[in-house]
């Protein structure tokens, strides 16, 4: 197991692209809430982080999905 200490990174959006292996990462940990998917791919192009990024994509709609299923129980939609 390793750990990583986020904060001790001096991370910014200019020069991400062409930091160590490890900093992209740590800028996704940090920063990824604040920005639009399609402007994390461009700044972080690796192999393994536009992965990541559909992961968190797909568990953002089944989370808004469920978060609707259980909004609405089904004796309150139209059919109950």
């Amino acid at each position: 197991m390793h750990t990583l200490e986020l904060t001790k990174y001096n991370l910014q959006e200019m020069t991400i692209c062409s930091a160590p292996a490890i900093e992209p990462w740590a800028f996704f940990f940090l920063f990824a809430d604040g920005y639009q998917p399609e402007r994390l791919r461009e700044l972080l192009p690796g192999v393994e982080v536009p992965q990541a990024i559909s992961g968190v994509e797909a568990i953002a709609v089944k989370t808004e999905d469920r978060m609707m299923y259980e909004l609405f129980p089904e004796s309150e939609t139209c059919d109950g």
